[in-house]
């Protein structure tokens, strides 16, 4: 019997003991210490894609065009809702970063953060979202960014791999890898992650979905998750029972776009 009682709580130990959400984001002797191996901004090779998504992605086809281009756009500004489950309010996407430059979620109206984005054409592919008041001017472009503790920019089914929602001075393109460039993250701390930006997918339930692009062209659709630690920083991973595993629990939350009157 006291076997087992030990046994029990050496598990417990060890699974407890695995959980360290300060790990999340790197500690001072990290700063300026972390190199990741990420492709150069201006050495990104363009994916070899099928006709079918050269035509999900308005690109050419012979001489046909997709309907519906830019003069069919449907700009709208407004906010980013996170909710649990079907209706319940967990907050909003704020416009305030912390300290390692990434967003944090908001309880009042007053700190959302503002954002405009094209409906129309979130209707049928992935877009970007466009920052209006974001926390720094010259970084314009919400962004997923590889995770400091991820052991590569790949999320997977099988890894706690993770990416924070921040900001970045530039856009990726559509269907491309993470790439290196100037992001919220790397202002904040010196420390250089990839980043993509054309990563939400507007699904049915009018909720927008997080479609990640590993550097293998295959695609994975993240769970957005507010980290339980601190109530508010904001991550997405491929797995949630791996990422709660190492980091600690995790509200996961829907994502939504809320016009702005």
């Amino acid at each position: 019997m006291l076997i087992d009682i030990f046994a029990v709580l050496l598990l417990s130990i060890t699974v407890l003991g695995t959980q360290d959400p300060t790990r999340l984001n790197p500690r001072d002797l990290d700063l300026g210490e972390h190199q990741r191996n990420v492709p150069s901004s201006g050495g990104i090779a363009a994916r070899t894609i099928t006709n079918a998504r050269r035509l999900k992605a308005d690109s050419s086809l012979g001489a046909s065009k997709r309907r519906g281009d830019s003069a069919a756009s449907t700009w709208c500004q407004g906010h980013l809702k996170l909710a649990m489950g079907d209706d319940e309010n967990y907050g909003f996407v704020g416009k305030e970063s912390n300290a390692f430059g990434e967003f944090t979620l908001a309880t009042h109206e007053d700190d959302r953060l503002l954002v405009r984005l094209d409906m129309s054409t979130a209707m049928w592919r992935p877009i970007g979202i466009d920052l209006v008041d974001g926390p720094e001017p010259s970084l314009p472009f919400m962004a997923g960014i590889v995770g400091f503790s991820s052991t590569s920019q790949d999320l997977t089914l099988d890894s706690s791999n993770y990416i924070y929602l921040g900001a970045s001075g530039a856009p990726t393109a559509l269907s491309n890898s993470a790439q290196a460039g100037i992001t919220s993250f790397s202002e904040a701390t010196g420390i250089s992650e990839s980043f993509e930006t054309v990563i939400f997918s507007y699904d049915h339930d009018g909720c927008f979905d997080i479609l990640w692009v590993n550097d293998d062209s295959s695609e994975i659709k993240a769970f957005l998750g507010v980290v339980d630690q601190d109530g508010s920083t904001m991550i997405a991973t491929g797995n949630k029972e791996m990422f709660e595993h190492e980091f600690g629990p995790t509200s996961w939350v829907n994502l939504s776009f809320v016009s702005k009157p």
